[in-house]
């Protein structure tokens, strides 16, 4: 009996996601995946078939309205990608996370109902060990092309994204998480789950252990699997009438690391190269050639030119380091090595390969969306964005009486249930409040307008004790205290810990929900280190996008990845939001332009002023009458205990520590000091 589907994807908001995502065992939904009324809006069915036809396309070039021609030509897959740019162009959008809840569900309804489908075909088997049926290795017009490196660069090893939109090319494997595997093929094949994907463009190869599936959204799926079993596959692709694959397999049967020719239809082996021609992700192929990479610490490391006919090394290009990728662009071969970028040229012109052959499907494409269906949809968007009860609820049982996916009514069926009970008992709501995107900051030390009135005296900290074991804040785990800053560790990213409020939404704008920080009447929640939303009882007050100052003027070209200055802490006091942002890598990596506080107007939604960098890391930091108290260090960085005043944000006082602090509280006059490797009682005289 098939299993219900259970969510695969995160939760857009709390209670939504109750509704449009139901567990395993849960009662089914109104109306069951895959099964529609024939009654239409345009035919007279349920409330809201009175209203006239929307148009006959889907107009726009909004990411939601690409979306919307997307899903009604049943491309759910390229839907929810435009629905995700959608929610994340526009985080307080209700009905794009809704679209985006529903593409993801169909998405998967398919997946799974395919799984099941090719379950019980039998795979077509690739033996390894079988005669080739290609006629001997002999030279041919394939042989006279030769390989020359027609340029080489260092790279900086870590910069592989830049080499791939510098150059224009495709990023062609990946390992895609179960909700982003494309619905024309299964998420598991056999009991296993899609581990890696090529996309080769006009088709696409999952590989589920030593099974393959090859498919696109308009042929049909064919499954293989090998014998003798593959320790793993590599690399995959088909190549007119032939499947191309890159397979490594046990070295108890003496063949490692070869490339393999199989007839597509028959599964008959054409050829097989020699040992050890590829552990490059990718491998590129023209009309008589296969080019792959091989290389790695104690081995040499090549190009190999494969006659395509054949089967046999036509020519090996020395390369400075082992190849990673392998990829082919206007007759020219671009390869990226550990820590070099070569550019290959062939003596004469590489004609493209031809495309892959595969069956096509029996139903090519689903059928687009009548215009009543598109109508539906829209006014369920329009009451949904309105938060009309009734509208949405005519919407949708137009929805369910139309000939399309069961998961849009259900999504905007629990929309409108969310809606309901919102009026009912209240609760968190983020999507009430439009983000404010906050303009890129200074990155040194300004005063706008000062954030309240100048102390009265001048502090100075005095070290009490100091103990060594420090416990950071991340480090200790336990039950949830609501009256305690929680910071939730990489692992259990966007899980809302047990104890918390319920309604506490563990996505926003799809960034995962890291800090929960108690501040007075108030809860501030930290998204993606992006967004931080502030809120009291039920009502959202405030959500700020600190996007730009997360990214310094000047990064280290070749540690950008972790040069983000993450917001990590913050506190609301007297109308004023003081935000830390403490995160990122070695300060070196941004030129020393990091770890600021910054104080922003809770009314006008203005930045006050702005610390010095290098003043507070990840951890909590305390607050007083007219001072904050921070702290700072980082590996090889000085660690130091700073004073700042709330006016202004400049420092007052400071004192070195042994190691990092993280986390700083205060009860009157008692800083105590939680660092990586001590413990400290300091008091702040004032």
């Amino acid at each position: 009996m098939r299993r219900t589907p259970a969510p695969s994807f995160a939760p857009l908001f709390a209670a939504l996601s109750l509704f449009s995502c139901r567990p395993e065992g849960a009662p089914a939904e109104p109306v069951s995946p895959g099964v529609s009324s024939t009654a239409s809006v345009a035919t007279g069915g349920p409330p809201g078939a009175g209203a006239p036809l929307c148009g006959p396309a889907l107009p726009g070039e909004s990411p939601r309205a690409k979306g919307l021609l997307a899903l009604s030509s049943g491309k759910v897959t390229e839907a929810a990608r435009h629905f995700e740019a959608a929610v994340r162009e526009a985080p307080g959008d209700v009905a794009s996370q809704v679209l985006l809840i529903a593409s993801k569900k169909e998405q998967e309804r398919r997946s799974l109902a395919l799984e099941d489908a090719l379950n019980q075909e039998k795979p077509t088997v690739l033996d390894i060990n079988a005669k080739p049926t290609a006629p001997p290795s002999q030279p041919g017009d394939a042989a006279k092309v030769r390989l020359k490196i027609a340029s080489e660069s260092k790279n900086l090893v870590v910069d592989d994204a830049d080499w791939f939109k510098d150059n224009g090319l495709r990023k062609v494997v990946s390992r895609p998480a179960q909700a982003d595997v494309p619905e024309h093929l299964p998420r598991r094949h056999l009991g296993a789950p899609l581990t890696l994907l090529f996309d080769h463009g006009d088709h696409q190869i999952g590989v589920y252990n030593a099974s393959i599936v090859v498919a696109s959204p308009t042929s049909e799926p064919r499954t293989f699997s090998f014998s003798p079993q593959l320790a793993w596959t590599e690399a995959a692709q088909v190549v007119g009438d032939s499947l191309l694959v890159v397979a490594q397999y046990h070295q108890s049967h003496n063949q490692r690391s070869r490339l393999y020719s199989f007839e597509l239809t028959s599964g008959k082996l054409r050829w097989a190269s020699e040992n050890d021609v590829m552990n490059a992700q990718t491998f590129a192929v023209t009309k008589d050639h296969v080019a792959t990479g091989f290389g790695g610490t104690g081995v040499p490391d090549h190009v190999f030119w494969i006659d395509r006919a054949t089967g046999s090394t036509l020519q090996k290009v020395a390369l400075k380091s082992a190849p990673d990728h392998v990829q082919l662009k206007e007759g020219r071969l671009f390869v990226r090595t550990y820590d070099t970028n070569v550019v290959l040229d062939a003596s004469s012109p590489m004609a493209a390969a031809p495309p892959a052959t595969l069956p096509p499907r029996a139903e090519s494409a689903r059928a687009a969306w009548p215009d009543s269906a598109r109508c539906a949809v829209e006014r369920a968007i329009a009451a949904t964005e309105a938060r009309d009860q009734p509208k949405l609820a005519a919407a949708v049982e137009a929805l369910q009486a139309e000939k399309i996916e069961a998961s849009f009514a259900g999504a905007f069926d629990g929309a409108l249930r969310f809606f309901e009970q919102q009026k009912a008992r209240g609760g968190l709501d983020l999507a009430t409040v439009k983000p404010v995107k906050m303009p890129a900051p200074p990155w040194d030390a300004t005063v706008l307008e000062p954030a309240g009135p100048a102390p009265a005296s001048t502090p100075k900290l005095v070290k009490l004790s100091t103990s060594k074991g420090g416990q950071p804040l991340v480090m200790r785990r336990g039950k949830y205290d609501p009256a305690r800053p929680w910071i939730i560790p990489p692992v259990e990213k966007g899980k809302v810990p047990f104890g918390a409020r319920g309604d506490i939404p563990s996505q926003y704008g799809l960034e995962d929900l890291r800090v929960i920080i108690p501040s007075g009447d108030r809860l501030l929640l930290v998204y993606g280190g992006r967004y931080l939303a502030v809120t009291r009882g039920d009502e959202t007050e405030a959500i700020f996008d600190l996007e730009t100052y997360r990214h310094p003027p000047k990064v280290s070209d070749q540690w950008k990845e972790f040069a983000v200055s993450d917001v990590t802490y913050a506190q609301v006091a007297d109308g004023v939001v003081y935000v830390a942002n403490g995160g990122g890598s070695y300060a070196k990596e941004m030129f020393g332009k990091k770890a600021f506080v910054s104080a922003i107007s809770l009314s006008t939604k203005k930045l006050l002023w702005r610390s010095k960098p290098l003043v507070h890391g990840a951890g909590p930091f305390a607050l007083t009458k007219d001072f904050l108290v921070t702290g700072y260090g980082f590996t090889d960085e000085p660690d130091n205990l700073f004073v700042l005043r709330r006016d202004t944000g400049a420092v007052a006082a400071s004192m070195p520590l042994e190691s990092a602090p993280d986390e700083v509280s205060i009860n009157g006059d008692r800083v105590t000091v939680q660092a990586y490797a001590h413990s400290y009682e300091i008091e702040l005289k004032r």
